[in-house]
């Protein structure tokens, strides 16, 4: 028998070889078959405490609107002279105003007793912004009742004891409309004047503004005037005012100007706002 060639039998050894080391591992097909494909979206992560954004809304307080008297004047159940008589308001106290009645000129303030009354306005200085309150609906009259000339004579004395110290609308035609509220100033004008308050130290300029805000009274019925600086309300000025002057320090504004508003305003209500605008000083 005829031996086969040492070389050829080599050569077909290594091609054996090199063959085997070119198919994949069993691991590594196992690998590929097996692996966890990637997702494509990703869970929410959870904030911290610490991340959660706050969305809450501010809630604003309420205005407040407080009514004094310049004489004696009678607070009743209602408004009118027939409603039953509760406390006669005296000059020197304020009170809270929680509701208006526009067509006969009253305002509806708290009692230091607890409960309301009905204020005559006649005789009222309101310190506030009246157009924020509500407009309130009278109860029911009370209904007359006969009586003999005894009681009669009683109350009458009454009536005449209680108005003897105070005032109320006695006086008053109620068949006649209720008195309109105050027409709005006019010529509006605003000033500034600015003095320098900086030190060759100092890290930021600063200044002394005065801002001088003029208007002319239109009318004629006005109890006061209310200021209101930026949109909110400010203070209160007496009838007949027309000047308002503020001077305060400048150092860093949050905006280039400030405006100021007034209005004329009496027991029925309040006119519309003029404003005037002028810029901080820098």
């Amino acid at each position: 028998m005829k031996k086969k060639h040492p070389i050829v039998m080599l050569i077909t050894i290594l091609a054996i070889a090199a063959f085997a080391c070119n198919l994949p591992t069993t691991a590594e097909v196992q690998t590929d078959a097996t692996e966890e494909p990637v997702n494509a979206t990703e869970a929410p992560t959870e904030l911290s405490t610490g991340d959660t954004v706050a969305t809450a809304t501010a809630t604003t307080a309420p205005k407040t609107v407080k009514v004094s008297v310049s004489t004696a004047t009678n607070c009743r159940t209602g408004p009118d002279v027939v409603y039953q008589l509760l406390m006669v308001v005296q000059p020197g106290s304020d009170f809270d105003v929680v509701g208006k009645y526009s067509p006969k000129g009253y305002w509806i303030i708290t009692m230091p007793t607890g409960g309301t009354c009905w204020l005559w306005g006649q005789y009222a200085v309101l310190v506030g912004d009246a157009s924020v309150l509500p407009e309130i609906t009278p109860p029911p009259a009370p209904v007359a009742q006969s009586s003999d000339s005894n009681n009669s004579s009683q109350s009458g004395n009454s009536n005449q004891s209680n108005n003897s110290n105070s005032n109320d609308d006695e006086e008053e035609d109620v068949s006649q409309p209720a008195a309109p509220p105050p027409a709005a100033p006019t010529n509006v004008d605003i000033t500034r004047q600015c003095t320098t308050l900086t030190k060759p130290d100092d890290l930021f300029p600063s200044f002394k503004m005065v801002v001088q805000f003029t208007w002319s009274d239109a009318s004629s019925n006005e109890t006061g005037f209310n200021i209101f600086k930026d949109g909110a309300f400010y203070t209160t000025l007496p009838a007949n005012t027309q000047k308002f002057s503020e001077t305060f320090t400048v150092l860093l504004p949050t905006s280039p100007s400030v405006t100021y508003g007034v209005q004329a305003v009496n027991a029925n209500g309040s006119s519309g706002m003029v404003t005037g605008t002028v810029t901080y000083c820098n």
